[in-house]
């Protein structure tokens, strides 16, 4: 008797189980790459913040300091003294010396040199401007023309007190960043062919148009240091928020050149067309109020320019017809829409509620 009973209860418990399981319906577990990319954006967003933490600790800020010179004008002084003597140049209140060119052209022969993996010639110094300039041609062709190398270094500006005025206050309103010239490295991919800020350095790297050409009513050539003065602006006032959405920016780089193909630059040409994104702010908000300053100095006509098209130093297949017209092509267009498609939908949302739940 007693078997029996335990024989009914041990039925009955499996029998309620077996009716739980039954009601119960299992929950739909997210694709692995789902969990992969949810992951990744929590790390990145930590990374940044972290990463930006370290950079105020350790990194002070550069700063700009004015006072009245001899003649009863403002002067401004940077902390960075290299800084100080491209945006006299810039305005036309210094020159750029023999010297000074050729320290352009060393910095550009080093960058090659890192690009290409070859040993940084130890006798630089004892060669001569035009061997400097043959080294690059022969073994980067493109980057020597993108660099200026087949035009006359301009190494006196005339002095444009009112540009000089302008130029310190939006470098002095904004962080009052580094300034460098030459291109830089981009995440690993290649240098990239036009100017760039990069925040943990707090640095703009000029590539070399204004120092071969004047600002005048054809062209403002001064226009790509504005540009990126728009992002020292962002990371200025904002720091962490514009890490976390730059971060955004990478995940969605990284996820359409893993999942949809394209060059890193095409694919991270969307960004300055994807409103809200940290490019689309910086130039199409930020820059346009930034050169209606500067650009009435020189009567300088307003002009079009597509941002974020232009190919990294040794990327391999460039569309070269995306890259002249700036136009993204539509089979590109399809294959990064797939993005906010299907199974992508939650993967966009998990974007945004990771990135935004990491907000300060």
């Amino acid at each position: 008797m007693k078997m029996e009973m335990e024989s009914a209860v041990n039925n009955g418990e499996h029998g309620s189980e077996s009716a739980g399981a039954e009601k119960t319906r299992p929950q739909t577990q997210p694709s692995r790459r789902v969990l992969t990319l949810r992951n990744g954006i929590k790390t990145l967003v930590a990374v940044a913040v972290l990463g930006n933490a370290v950079y105020d600790g350790y990194f002070p800020n550069e700063k700009v300091t004015e006072f009245i010179g001899d003649d009863g004008e403002i002067e401004y002084v940077h902390s960075d003294p290299k800084t100080q003597h491209i945006l006299n140049y810039l305005s036309g209140k210094e020159s750029l010396s023999d010297e000074d060119v050729r320290d352009i052209w060393i910095d550009n022969l080093e960058t090659i040199c890192n690009e290409k993996k070859l040993p940084f010639p130890k006798d630089i110094q004892t060669w001569r401007l035009e061997d400097i300039k043959k080294f690059i041609a022969d073994n980067d062709p493109k980057y020597y023309e993108l660099s200026g190398g087949t035009k006359e270094t301009v190494q006196q500006r005339p002095f444009h007190r009112e540009y000089y005025d302008a130029l310190w206050k939006a470098v002095e309103d904004n962080g009052s960043p580094k300034i460098r010239w030459g291109a830089e490295k981009w995440l690993g991919t290649g240098y990239d062919a036009k100017s760039m800020f990069n925040d943990f350095t707090h640095t703009v790297h000029l590539v070399a148009e204004p120092i071969f050409k004047e600002n005048s009513e054809d062209k403002f050539v001064d226009r790509p240091l504005f540009a990126e003065i728009a992002h020292a602006k962002q990371f200025h006032e904002h720091r962490e928020m514009a890490a976390i959405r730059f971060t955004g920016s990478v995940v969605r780089l990284v996820y359409n050149k893993i999942f949809t193909g394209g060059s890193w630059s095409k694919n991270y040409g969307l960004e300055y067309k994807r409103v809200g994104s940290l490019e689309h702010e910086a130039h199409e908000e930020i820059e346009p109020a930034l050169l209606q300053q500067v650009q009435p100095i020189f009567h300088s006509k307003p002009e079009t320019v597509e941002h974020g098209i232009t190919p990294f130093i040794g990327e391999e297949n460039i569309d070269e017809t995306m890259v002249n017209n700036g136009n993204e092509t539509a089979d590109h267009e399809k294959r990064s829409s797939e993005f906010s498609d299907g199974e992508n939908v939650e993967t966009a949302n998990l974007c945004k509620e990771d990135i935004h739940s990491a907000q300060p």
